[in-house]
């Protein structure tokens, strides 16, 4: 299981604190979204307990794997459509869909996570500047009133851009922020003329990345995504139960190569979990505790009887 913590001091607004938590709770379980076991919450600390997808991200498959065939390209692009589908089914929008956010399953299928900005499509909240700006659709970029129109075109436009970054290893818009959003809203795709596309392809990628929310293709509904011609050769019933052999299925990380570049936080900043010592073949590892600073601790909180000698700061004789 992974563990993910979010510190209450940080996170002011109740809504945004518990949102992801609430999201996950409310939805049943699904192959194409990674969902939560458990949540608990200390006095410092709120803790998602979530499903483990131990084989990386989507961006570090592209930057491996890709630029992918459009055989391959489809089988992952058809991960992403089931899974939103089944978001949409459930009325959620993720509002953040993007590759970092993809995960690797171990049979080779993607999974979406990282529920921080998901919203419902009802919901009072704000949909202006939300996500990642390479990934995010024109009309959140404005401040005018949003209106319903819309709120499903939102994610198919992010699934549109990383659809081109799956069949070219680019992205489409680049430069700062500005300039990014500038290029997204001209309506213009810069196709890479050293990457041979399909006509279906473009056309794909084209009613993805549409201005005009209401006529982005999956606006209506999913189904028109499911059913375009480039993904004619797609079978949703065994996509859906992972009949296919994914192109590349990767072996799972050793335990060392897992952990984030971060070392793991010291015993009092989460007060609700336990930390253990690692095995001795990862004692040298510096994302772990020092063991030292375990039992100076210890030293602190039970000071030597008067009869003992410190033979060491780290160690008590009697």
């Amino acid at each position: 299981m992974s563990k993910k913590s979010a510190r209450n001091a940080e996170r002011t607004d109740n809504k945004m604190k518990d949102g992801e938590r609430s999201i996950l709770n409310d939805l049943p379980w699904n192959p194409f979204v990674a969902g939560a076991v458990d949540a608990f919450s200390d006095k410092m600390n709120l803790y998602l307990l979530l499903e483990v997808i131990p084989c990386g991200t989507l961006r570090s498959l592209i930057q491996k794997q890709g630029p992918f065939s459009a055989t391959s390209a489809a089988f992952y692009f058809a991960n992403i459509v089931a899974g939103l589908t089944f978001l949409h089914r459930n009325e959620l929008l993720h509002r953040d869909l993007k590759p970092e956010n993809i995960l690797v399953g171990a049979d080779g299928y993607l999974v979406i996570a990282d529920f921080g900005t998901t919203a419902r499509e009802d919901a009072d909240t704000d949909w202006v500047m939300v996500g990642s700006p390479a990934y995010m659709a024109p009309e959140l970029v404005s401040n005018d009133k949003q209106s319903e129109f819309s709120f499903s075109g939102i994610d198919w436009w992010s699934a549109g851009i990383i659809l081109f970054e799956l069949s070219t290893r680019k992205l489409p818009f680049h430069g700062t922020e500005q300039q990014v959003h500038a290029a997204a809203a001209s309506g213009v795709i810069p196709w890479c003329k050293e990457i041979k596309m399909g006509k279906q392809l473009k056309d794909l990628i084209s009613r993805l990345l549409t201005i005009d929310a209401c006529k982005r293709l999956g606006y209506v509904s999913w189904e028109h995504v499911q059913n375009h011609p480039w993904l004619n050769q797609v079978s949703w019933s065994s996509i859906e139960e992972r009949k296919y052999l994914a192109p590349y299925v990767p072996k799972e990380p050793h335990l060392e190569d897992t952990w984030h570049s971060n070392p793991l936080p010291k015993q009092r900043k989460i007060p609700g979990l336990k930390i253990v010592p690692p095995p001795p073949y990862l004692a040298h590892n510096d994302c772990f505790p020092l063991k030292v600073e375990k039992v100076e601790l210890q030293a602190q909180a039970q000071p030597p009887a008067d009869d003992c000698i410190v033979a060491s700061p780290h160690s008590l004789e009697c």
